[in-house]
């Protein structure tokens, strides 16, 4: 029961353009990713979904506020974008290289 809902936060605009991108809700904002489809993991994660969704639901008992927040190997970010907007201090390492930039 929880997939249906899970997937449900993920919507495809109607109209397709030239730069593909998903939007997503959560934490009562809507984000936008672009993908990439010429990289592997450029693209948003099936347990990226779950983990923001679970951040989303927990997020106030894990006491996220405040808290520095790392996020490796992260696809396109989308976790640490959610836990930014739930107080989190997040910064996220797609490429495993020294060139780790903000994630928000």
């Amino acid at each position: 029961m929880i997939v249906p809902q899970i997937m449900g936060r993920r919507y495809v605009p109607a109209c397709l353009k030239s730069v593909a991108w998903e939007g997503f809700n959560f934490v009562g904002h809507e984000i936008k990713i672009v993908e990439s489809t010429d990289l592997y993991g450029a693209f948003v994660w099936p347990s990226a979904l779950v983990l923001c969704y679970f951040l989303e639901k927990h997020g106030e008992q894990l006491c996220i506020e405040d808290k520095n927040i790392i996020e490796v190997g992260s696809g396109t970010g989308l976790v640490a974008i959610v836990a930014c907007l739930l107080g989190g201090t997040s910064c996220s390492n797609r490429s495993g290289g020294a060139d780790w930039k903000p994630a928000v």
